[in-house]
Order: structure tokens, then C-alpha cells, then sequence
């Protein structure tokens, strides 16, 4: 009998979860000791630039977007505190400003350059109170107005003026600020937050990254016959991710998921499913779109992934690097009314090699990697570097 291969893979720990432990803890009294948490470049800086919320002076938080947004809104909080803070060119050219205009509304004191960062901030005691943010840009506005919050007179009440993208990290900044003991309720029309104080858990550990997993399920698909163990993935009836999600929509194209006793999970291709269009509202998981993308057009499943229109306010412009890049690769996808979209044509297959320009994008450069099999003469990435940013060891877990 011919066993089936296995292949043994690690994780990283959410970015995302350590985001929001890091801050939750530098505003806690004493210091926490956070299990698990992520090796990543932005959470290596971001764990640096929460030291200076009890210090004060200059701190720089590279190209992290919550990095950025947390730490306005918690440095323009603490009653005393002079902070400045800055960020990489590529960060200066997403959006801060929603935030930035909501603090100053409640009297935050917060100079610019320009709109941009270098961010100068003289914090005080904040009254907080009513106030309307639109989230449809980034949910880590409502998120860093939350996690400050608590420390605010009056706390927060905040509106959505919009419907809100990514909804999951909303909720998953409020189980979290419940972990270190403040309160936090969410609806679909906005968030409140009473006045009060953080408190260090006993004992608290950072769950592997689901986002990451995406790409573990991309390269299950394209490998079929492989089982992927994944070393520990939370159940997605237990995590706070919502990327957790990738389990059910990757099942739809007959990717399974197993639990095993151990805490890890097994990944791999069951009997191929191919809806005529594979459709998903993709608007509370756009984290996951650039893998799923890749995955479908490598199986030449036509699709319709809708609610993806703010992809053009991350790393990248999402949407016209996977446009762009998957094109180059040979898959003619394209963009139409707020979805992306493929037809399940046969690729143009290149017959030189292939250099994919990651857009400086982490999300575009792991989604890429895995075609590689699929084009004769082969595929480069521009900048294998950028995985550094939440995967630093993306690239021993390809085949």
C-alpha cells in the first residue's frame, strides 16, 4: 500500500491577535507575559513602539497599518504622555485619516505632517462619549478607537455611518479587550465601551494565524494527494479569527480540514466540487481573497468574489496587483461592480519565464508563489522579502 505523503508545516501566531494583546497590555498596569507571540517584522516593531506608551519620545512602527491606527489613538489617551510616530513611505500612503479626525473631535491633540505621519501627539484624558465614524475604508479605525476607549471618561459610543468591512476584526478586538478585562459590545451598527481598566489574564496565548493558513490550502489544492499537517490551528467554532472562515469556503472546492487530538490539523484535497461559479461575499475576509483568487484560477474555477473594493487601501492595491500579476501569470481575471472576477478561460501560459512583481505586498508574493508548478519555464517573485512582514518562514513550507 503507498502512503500518502505528508508534509509538516508550522504556522505563524496571528499578527493580528498580538496587535491587540500588545496594546491591551502596555495600557494594563504591571506587564503581561503574552504566549505565542508573533515573530513577524510588524509585530517585532509594534511589541518596540508599545514600550514607549509608558515612555514617551520617538517610535517607529515600519509598515503595520493597526500598529499605526492602535497606537494614535492609545498614545493620544494617556493624560501626560509625548509621543511621535512614524511609519514607513509605503504606510503614509494608506488611510488615517477617519481616525485621526474622530480624536480630534474629542479633543485629541495630535499634530501631522501634511496628513501623514510623522504623527506628534500630546496625550490627555479624553472624554470620549458619542461619536460616527464610516468604517468602509478599514475596520482598524473602529478597532483603535476601541481598544482606547476604557481609558476615556465617558468611554464610547461609537455609529457607524457605514457598513463596516471586515466586521470579524471588530469582534475580534472586543474578545480581546474582554481577555484583559475591559467590556466591549458590538452590533452591525456600532460599538460600545464603558469607562474602566485593563487587567493582565492569567496566562494568555496568541492562536496560530488563519490568515496564513489560506496559502496552506492554496498549495493543498494545486497538490493533490498531499496531506499538509498544520502543527496547531484553533477550530473556527473556538477562534476569535474570523479568517477561521477559510475552512468552509475552501471546502466548497472539496479542501478538507481534519482536527486531530494533538492540536494539529490536517489540510489536503478531497473529491474536487466545481460549482459552475464559485460566488462569496468576501467582505469581512479580505485577507483571504488573495489566496483564494490564486486557488480558483489554478483550478480554473470561474468566480465572482464580491466586497472586495477596499483590497485597493491595503499593502497594495489589491485589486489591480492580482489583476495584474495573475495576468501576467496567464489567468485573465478582472474587476467589475465592487467584485473580482474570472471566467474559468484556459490560461495564456507564458513561455518565458515568469518574474511577478509582489507589489511590495506580502499578501500578493505568498498568493503567487504556489503557481509555480503550474508554468513551464517557471516563476520568480520580485522580493521574496516582504513575507517578512507577517510569515517569516513562508518559504520552507513550499514543496
Amino acid at each position: 500500500m503507498t502512503s500518502i505523503p505528508l508534509h509538516s508545516i508550522s504556522l505563524p501566531a496571528s499578527k493580528s491577535i498580538s496587535a491587540r494583546a500588545l496594546i491591551a497590555s502596555a495600557l494594563s498596569a504591571g506587564q503581561s507575559g503574552i504566549g505565542n507571540l508573533s515573530r513577524c517584522e510588524d509585530t517585532r516593531l509594534l511589541a518596540e513602539a508599545a514600550t514607549s506608551l509608558g515612555s514617551g519620545g520617538r517610535t517607529y512602527v515600519g509598515s503595520g497599518g493597526a500598529s499605526l491606527r492602535f497606537m494614535i489613538a492609545a498614545a493620544a489617551s494617556i493624560p501626560g504622555l509625548r509621543l511621535t510616530i512614524d511609519c514607513s513611505g509605503q504606510l503614509r500612503r494608506r488611510p488615517v485619516g477617519p481616525l485621526v479626525d474622530a480624536l480630534r473631535g474629542i479633543g485629541a491633540e495630535i499634530a501631522d505632517c501634511a496628513g501623514t505621519a510623522p504623527f506628534s501627539i500630546r496625550g490627555r484624558r479624553l472624554g470620549g462619549g458619542e461619536m460616527s465614524i464610516d468604517p468602509s475604508a478599514s475596520s482598524q479605525f473602529v478597532s483603535a478607537l476601541m481598544l482606547a476607549a476604557p481609558l476615556w471618561s465617558d468611554g464610547l459610543r461609537l455609529r457607524f455611518s457605514a457598513k463596516p468591512v471586515s466586521f470579524p476584526y471588530i469582534e475580534m478586538t472586543a474578545a480581546l479587550m474582554r481577555r484583559f478585562g475591559a467590556e466591549a459590545e458590538t452590533t452591525e451598527s456600532g460599538v460600545a465601551v464603558p469607562p474602566g481598566e485593563y487587567s493582565l489574564p492569567n496566562g494568555f496565548t496568541v492562536e496560530a494565524d488563519w490568515s496564513a493558513a489560506s496559502y496552506v490550502y492554496e498549495l493543498a489544492a494545486i497538490h493533490p494527494g498531499t496531506i499538509w499537517r498544520v502543527a496547531s490551528l484553533t477550530p473556527p467554532e473556538i477562534s476569535v479569527q474570523g479568517d477561521s472562515a477559510a475552512a468552509s469556503i475552501f471546502a466548497r472546492i472539496g479542501i478538507r480540514t481534519r482536527y486531530n487530538a494533538d492540536g494539529s490539523a490536517d489540510i489536503f484535497a478531497g473529491r474536487q466540487t466545481t460549482p459552475a461559479v464559485f460566488e462569496a461575499d468576501m467582505n469581512g475576509t479580505p485577507d483571504l481573497v488573495p489566496a483564494l483568487a490564486a486557488t480558483l484560477c489554478a483550478l480554473r474555477v470561474p468566480f465572482r468574489l464580491s466586497g472586495v473594493s477596499h483590497l485597493r487601501h491595503k499593502e497594495s492595491d489589491r485589486i489591480a496587483a492580482l489583476v495584474g500579476e495573475l495576468g501576467r501569470c496567464g489567468w485573465r481575471t478582472g474587476y467589475s461592480d465592487g467584485s473580482l472576477v474570472y471566467d474559468g478561460s484556459a490560461p495564456d501560459t507564458p513561455q518565458t519565464k515568469t518574474v511577478a512583481d509582489s507589489h511590495a505586498d506580502h499578501r500578493m508574493a505568498m498568493a503567487l508563489a504556489p503557481l509555480a508548478p503550474l508554468l513551464p519555464r517557471g516563476l520568480e517573485i520580485d522580493s521574496p522579502g516582504v513575507v517578512d512582514k507577517s510569515f517569516p518562514g513562508y518559504w520552507d513550507i513550499l514543496p
